[in-house]
């Protein structure tokens, strides 16, 4: 049968037809019964093989698997025409992807098969559009589905996409921006309002900045961050008012208190992040909760209560630290355990505004033991993570 074949046609797909044209189509074939009107139709799914997995798209079958070929396939015109037409196709798939063009004779049909082999990229495009092949079809990616692919794709290969990259840098100033949201909410009096509000505005320029430098397959983030940053500059412009904080206000704190607990939950969640950097997180929390028993040791350690001013900064930095790791959220549990340390963290930033009287010692005593506190549940938590 094979000494038969035209010279143009492949004598290993021709044997194979009939077996994938009955086995109908699967994760890794797809029919089509004609050369697509729209060029879109076939770069969907180019796009979605080179994305999920190496296929086969099998041109002059119909859905049922029937082999009908392609009109006048056997004449080299046609299938000149279908190569070029091909070439064109490809080249609207991008990054860059190569499939293979064969040609195989079935009773006389002929049909085109192109392989598309699995890109070495994670994504793959077809007018703008991310695709993947789920079962039978090419789909659109859903966002959380190009995140997952993205930075799975970079822990598989030990090296970051400009995905990876940017949800990198984005992590950090998340947990910020989380910060000066949620004490915006409690803080009202000078100095630390006054500095909140030059803290919002400073992230307000910085969200802005991501929103413009947001890659093409995160690029759903950045409307939601050009929406943080004008709830930022609402709080930043804030004037200070003997009533509270205005209705603008109150309403720009709860926007972006939302913003970034959607985007958190649904690009900067504790599963998105590789084992270093929850590796990372915890000992940043082990690290921190020895500074604190430190701390404890020299306030117990000083009869004169000359270190107390000092004292109520250095407790104030270890809490943004570790409501930072809560905030993240990496290695450091579930939703309870990081509820948990925010709590923990924010008790840690509250002693730095404990007033101190002249009051007999009185109000250092409470100092020290709401650190004293702090220390013995951040302690609890740590056996608690380890146990």
């Amino acid at each position: 049968m094979d000494n038969a074949l035209p010279s143009w046609a492949d004598a290993e797909l021709t044997r194979e037809l009939p077996h994938l044209a009955a086995a109908s189509e699967t994760q890794t074939v797809e029919f089509k019964r004609e050369f697509p009107k729209h060029a879109g139709d076939l770069a969907k799914e180019i796009a979605a093989f080179a994305t999920s997995n190496a296929g086969m798209i099998l041109l002059g079958v119909e859905d049922s698997g029937e082999i009908i070929g392609i009109p006048e396939g056997g004449k080299d015109v046609v299938r000149r025409g279908i190569r070029e037409r091909l070439e064109g196709i490809f080249n609207l798939v991008r990054p860059t992807i190569t499939p293979g063009i064969r040609f195989a004779v079935f009773e006389d049909k002929v049909v085109a098969a192109i392989t598309v082999p699995k890109g070495a990229q994670p994504i793959y495009y077809a007018s703008s559009i991310p695709y993947h092949r789920l079962l039978t079809a090419a789909r659109p990616m859903a966002p959380d589905d190009v995140i997952e692919a993205v930075l799975s794709w970079s822990t598989a290969h030990g090296q970051a996409s400009p995905e990876a990259e940017f949800l990198g840098g984005l992590a950090p100033f998340w947990a910020q921006v989380d910060l000066t949201v949620s004490e915006r909410k409690l803080r009202q009096l000078n100095p630390w309002a006054e500095n909140l509000r030059w803290t919002a505005g400073h992230q307000a320029d910085l969200a802005r900045r991501f929103a413009a430098s947001v890659p093409h397959e995160l690029e759903a983030l950045a409307e939601p961050l050009d929406k943080l940053a004008s709830a930022l500059e609402v709080i930043a412009q804030e004037r200070p008012m003997l009533s509270g904080p205005s209705l603008e206000v109150l309403g720009a704190i709860q926007d972006a208190e939302q913003i970034v607990e959607e985007v958190r939950a649904k690009y900067l969640g504790p599963g998105r992040f590789n084992a270093k950097v929850a590796a990372d997180q915890r000992a940043v929390v082990v690290s921190e909760a020895k500074l604190l028993s430190g701390l404890i040791e020299r306030i117990e350690a000083d009869s004169s209560g000359s270190i107390y001013q000092a004292a109520q900064s250095e407790a104030s930095k270890l809490g943004e630290a570790l409501f930072y790791a809560a905030s993240i959220g990496a290695g450091v549990g579930d939703a309870a355990a990081c509820a948990e340390l925010r709590e923990i963290a924010a008790a840690l930033r509250a002693i730095e505004k404990m007033p101190v009287y002249m009051d007999g010692g009185k109000s250092l005593l409470k100092i020290f033991d709401a650190a004293r506190d702090a220390d013995r549940r951040l302690q609890q938590w740590l056996r608690v993570a380890e146990a």
